[in-house]
C-alpha cells in the first residue's frame, strides 16, 4: 500500500525530491543555500511539507529566470 504523500506533514529528502519532480541533489542544495530546512525530530532529517510548497511557490516564472 502506498502513502499519499498529500497527507504528510514532512518528508524525507528523496520524498521531497519525488513530491517536486526534482532530484535529490538540488534538495541538498536547496538546504545547502537555507532556502530549505530541515528539522530534527528524531535523529533523522525531514523537511516540512509545507516548507516545501512554499519554497517551489516562490521559483521564478519563466519570465523572470536568469
Amino acid at each position: 500500500m502506498s502513502l499519499d504523500m498529500s497527507q504528510r506533514i514532512s518528508v524525507t529528502r528523496d520524498q521531497a525530491a519525488e513530491m517536486v519532480g526534482l532530484s535529490r541533489s538540488t534538495i541538498l542544495r536547496a538546504i545547502a543555500a537555507g532556502d530549505l530546512v530541515e528539522h530534527y525530530v528524531t535523529s533523522k532529517p525531514v523537511i516540512f511539507v509545507d516548507e516545501l510548497r512554499a519554497w517551489i511557490a516562490a521559483a521564478p516564472t519563466e519570465g523572470q529566470r536568469r
